[in-house]
Parts: C-alpha cells; sequence; structure tokens
C-alpha cells in the first residue's frame, strides 16, 4: 500500500492526508502545490460558494454588529461591513 503524504489544513490547521488517488489526480492536472484544505472544510468552502442568483446572504457588520444582507458570498477569514460601515471605511481611506 503507498503511503499517504501529509499536509496541514489552512482552515482547521488539522493534519490530513493525501491519497495517492488525489495526488495522482493533481500531477495529471498539472496542480503544484497541495490540496490547502482537508476534505471535511473543503466541502464546507463549497457549500458557501454555491449561491441561488439573487440571493442575498445575511451576515453581522463587523463595524457595527446589525444584521446586513451581501450580494456575495462573504470570506469566512476577513470582516464584512453594512453598506454604511464600508462607505466610513472607505472615505477614511480616502482622507488619509
Amino acid at each position: 500500500m503507498e503511503e499517504q503524504e501529509k499536509s496541514v489544513c489552512r482552515k482547521c490547521h488539522s493534519e490530513f492526508g493525501i491519497s495517492p488517488s488525489r495526488a495522482r489526480f493533481a500531477a495529471e492536472k498539472n496542480f503544484f502545490c497541495p490540496p490547502l484544505y482537508c476534505e471535511s472544510c473543503f466541502a464546507e468552502l463549497l457549500k458557501q460558494l454555491w449561491e441561488v442568483p439573487g440571493e442575498r446572504r445575511h451576515v453581522v457588520c463587523a463595524g457595527c454588529g446589525k444584521d446586513t444582507r451581501l450580494h456575495f458570498v462573504p470570506n469566512q477569514e476577513k470582516p464584512a461591513y453594512c453598506g454604511e460601515c464600508y462607505q466610513e471605511i472607505l472615505k477614511r481611506a480616502d482622507d488619509s
């Protein structure tokens, strides 16, 4: 039996094995870096990406804490802002 390569998930930081079949697939497709996410985190990220056209995502604004809706899928690793807070951030950036 072939030994699995090891990698560390970028999201949950757990170590996971890269199966020989997955490694062969990556080599056939000329993927030069190992997978970044374990199977469960990758499946969760895919669920976040699939969206219904026109659907708006509910998030809590990182600036003021109120509920807001976004037209895009927010990145879980970066803050999301309501329109008012985002405009304030842009205004401060222009002033500096």
